[in-house]
């Protein structure tokens, strides 16, 4: 196309690829600079000599062994490569998407970058990329169209006369037929006729759009048909492990009854209406009022479940009934849902009565041997004593005797 408005304009041509910034500041700040770009769909631009060229869109493409990208959520947490000041970048900072961004020069680069395994996922507009598929055989289409875009032509506005010169041309060209050469030749599978977005309403341009329309249409039911097929593999899959897991559970819920069955205490589970969500089928008589009434001290089991539901996690409660001492414990489950644990306490109760018992008689014999051992030191003491006494007196007899015995023998003698 540059060539053709050179050749008529009788200018000197020379191409240059560059990104868009060096791009713009080319046409912006330079005379007779032409340039094509590519816009998302419905994105406005600042230059008012921007010309609709030929409307496109954006995919995504992977490698041949690996699954499809229906949407933008495949590519969460996937490594993604988009060429830097490209309409799918322009795109992203207004729509921005949760995947590692991996930015590329040209998009050559980015499909080198898929064949070595370096990303998972090149995002590029589908002309460009429909060329390099040829180039990339391991690399595939991954997506249906992520979103719309489109090509403009940009001129400088430096320079009028140029600008109006180049519009002519491209008038000529494109009511003469040379811009559907140029379309089939680079893109190879038709001419369709853009002029400012509308089709040209002829006989020629209709068939090649029903064909068009045919031919996509075809793909779209090929590719649900292979969509419908994966999807039923992963429903038979998804199928399996619930039936799996279900099975599973009912194990382990059977298990979990026979325990709680097996239990020596009742087990009762209510919501907050007093209604048996589940029970092990012990000692169902807690429910009734009337046996509670005849407890001691009496219980008021509505009562207590209600303060359970308004804050109290748990309580316990003992009580005597029918010569037995029994054992309530409630534990709030949930917000709904309360538990009722009831225990024959009586066997317990009296050996901890018993025990209690045979602690208080020992600890009144200890009491005892102190109180025995404390009177015990005096008396010995005070027998001590008497008994030193009565020794002392015992000798002071002897001794008189002994002198009274002198003193007769020598009355005796005398006389």
């Amino acid at each position: 196309m540059a060539r053709q408005i050179a050749q008529k304009l009788q200018y000197n041509l020379i191409i240059n690829r560059q990104t868009l910034e060096q791009t713009l500041y080319s046409v912006t700040h330079n005379t007779r600079q032409l340039a094509v770009i590519d816009l998302p769909a419905g994105e406005t631009f600042a230059l008012n000599t921007a010309l609709p060229l030929l409307p496109t869109y954006i995919s995504a493409y992977n490698l041949r062994s690996a699954g499809q990208a229906d949407s933008w959520a495949a590519l969460r947490k996937k490594r993604v490569a988009i060429k830097q000041a490209s309409s799918v970048e322009m795109y992203l900072k207004a729509n921005p998407q949760d995947f590692t961004l991996v930015p590329v020069v040209t998009n050559e680069q980015g499909f080198e970058l898929l064949s070595a395994g370096k990303v998972d996922f090149v995002l590029a507009e589908f002309y460009c990329a429909r060329r390099l598929l040829q180039q990339f055989p391991m690399t595939k289409t991954a997506s249906n169209p992520l979103f719309l875009s489109q090509f403009y032509l940009v001129m400088s506005e430096k320079d009028p006369l140029f600008s109006k010169a180049v519009s002519d041309v491209l008038e000529q060209n494109y009511h003469g037929g040379y811009f559907d050469d140029l379309i089939y030749k680079w893109v190879g599978f038709g001419k369709e006729k853009i002029e400012l977005g509308q089709v040209r309403n002829d006989f020629f341009q209709w068939a090649l759009f029903a064909a068009i329309i045919s031919s996509i249409g075809l793909l779209i039911t090929l590719y649900i048909s292979l969509v419908l097929k994966q999807k039923t593999q992963s429903l038979k899959q998804e199928l399996y492990q619930r039936q799996k897991a279900e099975a599973e559970i009912n194990r382990v819920s059977a298990q979990f009854h026979s325990v709680l069955d097996g239990l020596p205490c009742g087990v009762i589970l209510l919501d907050q209406y007093l209604k048996i969500i589940w029970q092990n089928g012990k000692y169902q008589w807690l429910l009734a009022p009337e046996r509670l009434e005849q407890a001691y001290p009496k219980v008021a089991l509505t009562q207590l479940i209600q303060s359970g539901f308004n804050g109290e996690e748990s309580q316990l409660i003992e009580f005597s009934l029918d010569n037995k001492r029994w054992k309530l414990n409630l534990y709030l489950i949930s917000s709904n849902m309360i538990a009722l644990f009831i225990e024959d306490y009586t066997e317990p109760f009296e050996l901890k009565q018993v025990s209690e018992l045979s602690s208080r008689l020992a600890s009144l014999g200890e009491l005892t041997t102190g109180i025995a051992h404390e009177i015990n030191n005096p008396v010995g003491l005070i027998n001590q004593s008497i008994n030193e006494s009565n020794a002392g007196y015992y000798r002071r007899s002897e001794t008189c005797v002994a002198v009274h015995g002198v003193a007769t023998a020598h009355a005796a003698t005398r006389t």
